[in-house]
């Protein structure tokens, strides 16, 4: 149950990590332009979960900026448990070593 909860807690953080990320720097990129914060973090949310929602800022994103929310989408995509599997250095396979045996022949 503990590893179960310490995972969850990875997912959640990894999550809001990336969510942050890609906010600040669509932030800092389109931080000149027409684009409202609130309308930045709705589009970052919703490229992240993939629902398809916009609030019709993205046509007036730069290319940088479209490039974050395509990022986004496709980490969105992958999806968490995915992530957090490929992010573990540990694997399962490394508690576990074969027996030695000498055959005898003949």
């Amino acid at each position: 149950l503990v590893v179960s909860i310490r995972f969850g807690v990875l997912c959640f953080v990894r999550v809001i990590f990336i969510l942050c990320l890609a906010f600040f720097v669509l932030l800092a990129t389109e931080g000149g332009g027409k684009c409202r914060v609130i309308g930045l973090g709705y589009e970052i949310c919703s490229a992240f979960g993939n629902v398809g929602l916009s609030v019709g800022i993205t046509q007036d994103l730069s290319f940088l900026g479209k490039v974050i929310i395509i990022f986004t989408m496709f980490a969105g995509r992958i999806g968490l448990f995915s992530m957090a599997i490929f992010g573990s250095r540990s694997s399962r396979f490394e508690e576990f070593t074969r027996p030695r045996q000498e055959i005898l022949v003949g």
